[in-house]
């Protein structure tokens, strides 16, 4: 018997807006060993596909898998997001401005524990002196960090970031990067990234979903697609390399 999937596998996914198709028997495996990077040119369907994997929304037909066990078919969603054990981060954070980040960080978590695990996690987010502070009263790359700390803080199995480093100069990007991997590696997480920018990509991914007008043009060890890519999107990301020189 063939062993199941460690991760989601998609088979067949459909789903249209405004009757415009935007997959079509799309089909996929995004194992839980490795960190994606969702890749694509705007409109691809990136978000979508993040959205589809959360849970967010089911495909009008299909099936999404999680760990071997249907969680998604054809329209209806048979396991919730608050129950496939992934955190989100979005560009817009969804922060509650009447919390302090504590208590943002503290929000839906259980346990005796909950206040040590929110500090520890913002200390290693480098915003431990403003737990007590509100998101009003943060920078914005402050506010980046303590989005991210609230997500990792529930220490999930999956970490989906949907374009969350938007406007941080590169600085405070490659800083957060840095945390998110630490955590990441610390508690055994799989990061999932929506992005277009190679930098963040680069430092955070080591595999990739390449979408084009609703297919999946390239999949695969991002090492290995650059080689011979097949994409306008893994073409800038060699020219970005090859330019820069650096090392995969």
């Amino acid at each position: 018997m063939k062993p199941s999937v460690r991760g989601f596998e998609l088979k067949d996914i459909g789903i249209c807006y405004s009757r415009k198709q935007i997959f079509k028997n799309l089909s996929v495996t995004i194992s839980s060993d490795r960190n994606w990077a969702i890749l694509g040119r705007s409109g691809s369907g990136k978000s979508t596909l993040l959205r589809i994997l959360a849970g967010l929304e089911a495909p009008s037909q299909g099936t999404v898998l999680l760990n071997g066990k249907p969680v998604s078919k054809d329209a209806r969603i048979l396991v919730p997001p608050s129950k496939r054990q992934i955190a989100m981060v979005f560009q817009d954070l969804a922060l509650w401005p009447n919390l302090t980040a504590r208590e943002n960080v503290m929000l839906g978590m259980r346990g005796d524990n909950s206040e040590k695990i929110a500090l520890k996690t913002l200390e290693t987010c480098g915003i431990a002196g403003l737990a007590s502070k509100y998101p009003s009263q943060m920078s914005g790359g402050e506010q980046q960090r303590l989005a991210l700390a609230r997500a990792l803080a529930a220490r999930p199995d999956y970490l989906f970031l949907d374009e969350p480093f938007n406007g941080l100069d590169l600085e405070i990007k490659d800083s957060i990067i840095k945390s998110i991997k630490k955590l990441a590696d610390d508690h055994n997480i799989s990061t999932i990234l929506v992005s277009h920018d190679p930098f963040e990509v680069l430092s955070l991914c080591t595999h990739a979903v390449v979408l084009e007008d609703g297919n999946i043009m390239e999949h695969g060890k991002i090492k290995t697609i650059m080689k011979e890519p097949k994409s306008g999107v893994m073409n800038m990301f060699k020219n970005y390399v090859d330019r820069l020189r650096i090392t995969l």
